[in-house]
């Protein structure tokens, strides 16, 4: 017989047990595993949020359309190949948009 007192826990049940999450870190101040789900309203925050940043990419590439045609179409044809930069750096942004979109339903 053990010098301890018998409580009816077997030693698989007192294993500790990881702290909940608070805003994506532990109580421990470690962060949450990678795979960690957003809620559906959280979810739906982020989409909101990538959508705004879609459309002000949009509108942003559509003014610079304009104003690239409006110069090159006035003589000024060596603002095309920095516009052209400019336009691949927003259709950059908007593909990682999507590809952080498509990893969140994931």
């Amino acid at each position: 017989m053990s010098a301890t007192p018998d409580t009816g826990v077997r030693p698989a049940e007192t294993q500790a047990v990881e702290p909940r999450s608070i805003a994506g870190h532990t109580q421990t101040g470690r962060m949450a595993p990678a795979h960690a789900r957003f809620s559906r309203a959280q979810r739906m925050t982020i989409v909101n949020g990538i959508l705004v940043l879609v459309v002000l990419i949009v509108i942003l590439q559509l003014w610079l359309l304009t104003a690239t045609m409006n110069a090159f179409l006035g003589g000024h044809a060596a603002v095309a190949v920095p516009a052209l930069l400019a336009s691949l750096v927003c259709l950059g942004l908007n593909a990682g948009l999507l590809r952080y979109l498509y990893r969140l339903d994931a």
